[in-house]
């Protein structure tokens, strides 16, 4: 039996974000503690407009040196350029399907359901990248953290 999915259409606006890729056996987990790090030490976490915090999967590396990675996104402002740890990017946003999940262990599963619903729904698949806004995430046990998956969609 499926659980109800609660899903809401959003359009993410444009926005420039600092981005650092990870590979190996827990990429999630090397690339937020070398992002949370670079940014802590600049300052960047307690600032007037707090950072939204994404991340996505990425294509393995060439020659089965890494099963797969993970790229983490924090935004951040028009002054911050690309430096020996992060590549500043300008990310130009578009329409998302949204749903929101709790704990770590539930991701991928609603990854699955989430799928089904856009195949069920008036929406189409589109190739911009799927990501995970992590809400809730930093000093927290897996169980807590909350995320809201943004799957690309056109009508």
């Amino acid at each position: 039996m499926h659980q109800y999915l609660e899903v809401r259409v959003v359009k993410l606006e444009p926005m420039r974000v600092a981005c650092l890729t990870a590979y190996g056996d827990t990429p999630e987990l090397t690339a937020w503690s070398s992002l949370l790090h670079w940014a802590r030490d600049r300052e960047l976490l307690e600032t007037y407009i707090p950072p939204r915090f994404f991340g996505r999967d990425v294509d393995a590396l060439p020659g089965g040196r890494a099963d797969h990675g993970y790229e983490v996104w924090m935004t951040v402002g028009r002054d911050l350029w690309s430096d020996h740890v992060v590549e500043v990017n300008d990310f130009a946003g578009g329409l998302y399907a949204v749903t929101h999940v709790k704990g770590v262990e539930n991701i991928f599963p609603t990854w699955q359901r989430f799928e089904e619903w856009v195949e069920n729904s008036n929406f189409h698949f589109s190739t911009r990248p799927c990501l995970e806004e992590h809400i809730q995430f930093m000093d927290l046990m897996a169980e807590d953290f909350e995320v809201d998956l943004y799957m690309p969609v056109e009508e």
